[in-house]
């Protein structure tokens, strides 16, 4: 009997020494990446500020130089962002919403954005769509959405926004018309750090699994037959009741 518990201890600590093994591991991998994430935004502001600490330029070589600056310090900002949303997740914070405003919301900032010119925004939602979400967490899993999918689309296109009942469930469909997800990318998609984008940080569509799931809900990326991606957000009853008009 004795010699059985000392195997088992010893097995319980050899468990106890992969666990950790193993997280040291993730969070090697997580600071490796997000230190190759940092290392392009601050390269292209600092090439920028050392021009523009250089001789004057000229006042449209001077705007585009403090343009780059701007939009890679809010690249970085996401990126951190993202990483820590991702990584100290907050518990959820659950109340009845119109989650037809959140959508709104998200598409009033987008449009305020500098987007393509042919790019059409399209809401497909009732005017009132109440739920018990945590309303940033959805807002934020909306916005990383549509964002993506803005991104899909540089050259423009047609971006959907949609929210239904069907069966006691609410879904959220997010649309684009750009090129698709290849098919040898669509099992990786929601993985941690997982990008084809050159300035992406591959934590976005990770966030949005993780929020979605926390509200026992599910998200799938599905290739139209015609182009295009559709991201479809479900989220069940048993998380509020709905009212929709």
């Amino acid at each position: 009997m004795i010699a059985i518990c000392e195997d088992l201890s010893e097995i319980r600590e050899m468990e106890t020494r992969m666990r950790q093994a193993d997280r040291l591991a993730t969070v090697g991998r997580m600071a490796a990446n997000i230190a190759h994430e940092i290392r392009n935004p601050l390269a292209s502001m600092t090439g920028a500020i050392e021009a523009l600490a250089g001789p004057v330029p000229g006042r449209d070589e001077r705007d585009r130089l403090t343009q780059i600056v701007s939009r890679e310090s809010e690249r970085l900002n996401r990126i951190i962002s993202n990483f820590l949303e991702y990584a100290r997740p907050a518990p959820l914070t659950l109340e009845a919403v119109n989650v037809a405003e959140i959508l709104d919301e998200v598409l009033v900032l987008l449009e305020h954005r500098e987007l393509p010119p042919s790019l059409k925004i399209v809401r497909e939602f009732p005017t009132v769509v109440t739920w018990r979400v945590d309303p940033q967490q959805l807002r934020q899993a909306v916005w990383n959405l549509c964002l993506n999918a803005v991104e899909a689309m540089p050259d423009g296109g047609e971006l959907r926004v949609g929210a239904g009942l069907e069966d006691r469930r609410l879904y959220i469909v997010i649309s684009d018309t750009g090129d698709g997800i290849p098919s040898s990318d669509q099992p990786h998609v929601f993985e941690p750090f997982f990008s084809t984008k050159s300035g992406g940080s591959g934590l976005g569509l990770a966030l949005v699994h993780r929020i979605v799931r926390d509200h026992g809900g599910d998200v799938s990326l599905r290739n139209g037959a015609s182009g295009g991606t559709s991201a479809v957000l479900v989220l069940p009853a048993a998380a509020g009741t709905v009212v929709a008009r």
